[in-house]
């Protein structure tokens, strides 16, 4: 778990109530809607890509069913290896992974255009840096560094946790949606056609958007803050909306992995 700064979790106590304003009030033009827009805006397929998240989701979850059915029919339990042990990589899949840059500057932009003075976006610097860091030494060690499906499972555990206000999904239903993830995203052509600049840049604000949501979601849990808890739900569904096309009332996990409801 990622410790925060009471200074870095009054931060973003403030701003998530002010993005909720934004995004609400300026629809997807405004607010994160904006943020997330404007990082499709170097190249055709990083918008076409954006506009098939949708679509993407609902294919994932199909593909993360249909194996689970397989594996049922089988009659054989699922089976993981073991978190020292890096998962194997098909051909399909290298599309999702990038080489980093480490001058890239996605997050300090995100806390730029999220801080209102200097000492706000210097906090908010320092809590996305600290989610990238216990993200990556997660992921590193299942062999998903630089995988973009692992943000977007990331990004998809955090705000569909806090918009429903439920226990943590358990390991098998994260894998079971990165699964999903990564052979939904392969199949769509805009993937390949990405840079490694513009898979680190979506990478990077999915990381930052959710250990934002996470952080002020665990402080208001921790001190029992009902209005709070509102706000970051409220932030979370915004974020759902606008990220994955997607109304956030039809997601849910189960121990198996996530569900659509129709």
């Amino acid at each position: 778990m990622i410790r925060n700064s009471t200074a870095i979790i009054f931060v973003v106590f403030a701003l998530a109530g002010v993005c909720v304003a934004q995004s609400q009030g300026g629809g997807a033009a405004a607010g994160i809607g904006k943020v997330f827009e404007a990082s499709g805006q170097s190249s055709v397929a990083a918008r076409d890509l954006q506009k098939k998240l949708g679509n993407t989701l609902v294919r994932a979850v199909a593909r993360e069913k249909a194996s689970a059915r397989r594996v049922s029919s089988a009659g054989r339990r699922t089976t993981r290896p073991a978190p020292a042990t890096p998962l194997s990589v098909q051909p399909e899949d290298t599309a999702a992974f990038f080489k980093p840059d480490s001058r890239s500057d996605t997050m300090a932009r995100l806390a730029d255009e999220f801080g209102t003075n200097p000492a706000e976006r210097q906090q908010l610097r320092q809590l996305f840096s600290a989610t990238k860091e216990a993200f990556e030494k997660e992921v590193a060690a299942k062999g998903r560094a630089n995988n973009l499906p692992a943000a977007f499972t990331f990004f998809i555990a955090s705000t569909v946790t806090v918009y429903r206000d439920d226990p943590e999904p358990s390991d098998q239903a994260i894998d079971n949606l990165w699964d999903g993830m990564s052979g939904a995203l392969s199949e769509t052509p805009e993937l390949s056609r990405l840079t490694d600049a513009e898979k680190q840049q979506l990478y990077d604000m999915l990381v930052a958007f959710s250990g934002f949501v996470l952080a002020g979601y665990m402080e208001a849990k921790n001190t029992g803050d009902a209005d709070t808890l509102k706000i970051f739900k409220t932030l979370s569904g915004e974020l759902v909306r606008t990220i994955l096309k997607t109304e956030p009332e039809k997601l849910r996990f189960t121990k198996d992995g996530l569900n659509i409801v129709n």
